[in-house]
């Protein structure tokens, strides 16, 4: 196979590879957990023990319920701190109410605060400096 030589290609390969810049001095980043900040998983705790938030049956999505009986999607951030909160037995889902999302009625099991739940919620209010709801 003959090779081609085009005077404006740049060369995949070049003739001599350049070394990268490298430091031993960066940085460690430690991560643990979930993430997310204390105070959002505070208020998420005080609007999950007012009843604020369900999950659609057929969908298993969170929703935020206005208390007039429409709900709306949560946030992707809330959604996930309810999940959590479902996951480490913090909330339960309790009944079950036909609510409207949209235009469409759609069954939704109302999430509530297990005792251990209040509990933490309790001890996160203070920590804060927040009061309970």
């Amino acid at each position: 196979m003959k090779r081609v030589d085009a005077p404006h290609q740049i060369d995949l390969f070049g003739d001599r590879p350049e070394a990268a810049a490298t430091s031993t001095n960066l940085p460690t980043v430690v991560t643990c957990g979930f993430g997310g900040k204390a105070d959002a998983a505070a208020e998420v705790l005080g609007e999950v023990g007012e009843g604020r938030y369900g999950l659609i049956e057929g969908t298993q999505r969170i929703v935020w319920l206005d208390g007039e009986g429409r709900c709306r999607h949560a946030l992707n951030d809330v959604a996930e701190i309810v999940e959590s909160l479902l996951a480490q037995r913090y909330a339960k889902l309790t009944y079950v109410e036909t609510m409207r999302h949209g235009a469409i009625a759609k069954p939704v099991c109302l999430i509530a605060l297990t005792p251990g739940g209040g509990g933490l919620h309790r001890r996160w209010s203070a920590l804060h400096g927040r009061r309970s709801r």
